[in-house]
C-alpha cells in the first residue's frame, strides 16, 4: 500500500494520469511501466485509487463579504436571520451551505499520505526519474551503444532502443531488432540487465542474444549463457516464465500462455550483428524477409521454386547490393534492379 501511496502523491504522476504531462515525463512514465509487470500492477492501483478520490473543486463562500453584510444588516437594525420582503412580511435567511468541508476534509487526507510518503524509498525513487536515452536507426543502418563498460548493443535496421538505468539494473524497451553482449563487472544473483518488447520480457545476468520484435510477436535467440523470458499471465498480476540456454529460440506473443524453446543454430539469428551474414538450411523466402526490413525493398521471383530453396554458407555482411549478388551466384539466377524492386529471374539453364 506504502508503495501506491507513494505514486499518488508524486506531482508528475498526478499530471501523467490527468493527461498534463509533459512529452519527456510521459515517456518516462511510460517506459517505467513496461519495464516490469510488477509496475504496471502498481500503476492500475493507484490510477484506480486516484480518481476515486478526485473530487471537482466547489464554490468556497466569500467569508469576508458575508461579514460585511452582516454588519451592515446589524447597523440597519435587520436581525441577521431574517430579510423583509416587498410586502413587509419576514423571512427566515437560508442557512449557509457547507459543502466546502467535505473538500477541505479529502484535501487534509491526501496531504497526511503525502506526509507519510515523502521519505519512503519508493517515493524517493520517482522523484529521482532516471533520464531515457533513446537510439533509432534508419533503413540499411546499424547502430552500435556501450553502455558503463558492460554492455554492447548492436541495433539493427528500422529499429528504436530506449535506454534507463535504476540504481545497478539497465533497462531496454525495444522496437526492432537488436544484439547484446552483456559481460557485468560483478555476479550478481539478481537480473542485472532487462528488455521488454510488447510481449513481455527478457531478464539476464550476463550472456550475448538477441531480440527481434516487429509486428505482432517478439523472438529471442541466446548465443551464449542463460536468459529468463517472462510473458503476462491470464490475470495479469502473475507471470508466466521459461529459461533459454545457449542454442534455443524462443517465438511469442503477449497472449501466448505456454512458452515452448527450440534448438537452433544460433549464429543463422545474430550473425547479422558482424562481419558475415551466416546460413544453415535458411529457407530463401526467410532470406528474402530479413533483406526487405533491413533496406526496405521489394524483392520478387520469376520462378516461385526459388523461395523454397534453402542456402548453408556465409555472405559477407556488406551493402545492399553485395549481398543480392552474392545470393544470386549462389542460386544461379540474373538479377534486375527496377527502383526499390529487386526481381529474382530465375534459374539459369
Amino acid at each position: 500500500m506504502k508503495e501506491i501511496e507513494s505514486l499518488i502523491a508524486d506531482e508528475s504522476f498526478q499530471r501523467w494520469v490527468a493527461g498534463e504531462a509533459l512529452p519527456e515525463e510521459r515517456e518516462n512514465w511510460q517506459a517505467w511501466v513496461h519495464a516490469d509487470m510488477r509496475h504496471r500492477q502498481l500503476c492500475d492501483e493507484a490510477k484506480k485509487l486516484w480518481n476515486e478520490i478526485r473530487f471537482e473543486s466547489e464554490e468556497i463562500p466569500d467569508v469576508e463579504a458575508e461579514l460585511t453584510t452582516l454588519l451592515n444588516r446589524i447597523h440597519a437594525g435587520t436581525p441577521a436571520d431574517a430579510t423583509a420582503s416587498g410586502n413587509g412580511t419576514r423571512e427566515e435567511a437560508p442557512r449557509p451551505r457547507r459543502r466546502w468541508l467535505r473538500p477541505l476534509a479529502l484535501a487534509a487526507s491526501l496531504f497526511g499520505i503525502i506526509f507519510l510518503a515523502w521519505n519512503s524509498e519508493l517515493f524517493r525513487l520517482f522523484r529521482d526519474t532516471p533520464a531515457v536515452e533513446v537510439i533509432t536507426t534508419q533503413f540499411g543502418e546499424r547502430s552500435t551503444l556501450a553502455v558503463a563498460d558492460e554492455v554492447r548493443v548492436v541495433l539493427n535496421a528500422d529499429s528504436r532502443l530506449q535506454h534507463w538505468q535504476e540504481r545497478s539494473v539497465h533497462y531496454f524497451r525495444l522496437d526492432g531488432e537488436a544484439y547484446f553482449d552483456f559481460r557485468p563487472a560483478q555476479k550478481n544473483t539478481h537480473p542485472r540487465l532487462i528488455v521488454t518488447t510488447g510481449d513481455g520480457e527478457v531478464r539476464v545476468h550476463g550472456t550475448k542474444f538477441s531480440v527481434y520484435k516487429r509486428r505482432e510477436h517478439t523472438r529471442v535467440v541466446v548465443e551464449e549463457g542463460r536468459v529468463e523470458v517472462r510473458i503476462p499471465a491470464e490475470n495479469d498480476s502473475l507471470q508466466t516464465g521459461v529459461y533459454l540456454n545457449a542454442g534455443e529460440l524462443l517465438d511469442f506473443t503477449g497472449a501466448d500462455r505456454s512458452l515452448q524453446p527450440q534448438r537452433v543454430n544460433a549464429l543463422v539469428y545474430t550473425s547479422w550483428s558482424g562481419d558475415k551474414l551466416i546460413f544453415d538450411n535458411t529457407p530463401f523466402s526467410e532470406i528474402a524477409r530479413r533483406l526487405q526490413e533491413t533496406y526496405a525493398v521489394t524483392i520478387e521471383v520469376g520462378d516461385s521454386s526459388l523461395l523454397s530453396r534453402t542456402l548453408s554458407g556465409s555472405v559477407e555482411n556488406g551493402s545492399q547490393n553485395v549481398i543480392i549478388e552474392a545470393l544470386a551466384r549462389v542460386l544461379h539466377t540474373r538479377v534486375v534492379y527496377q527502383g526499390n524492386k529487386i526481381i529474382l529471374m530465375g534459374a539459369e539453364r
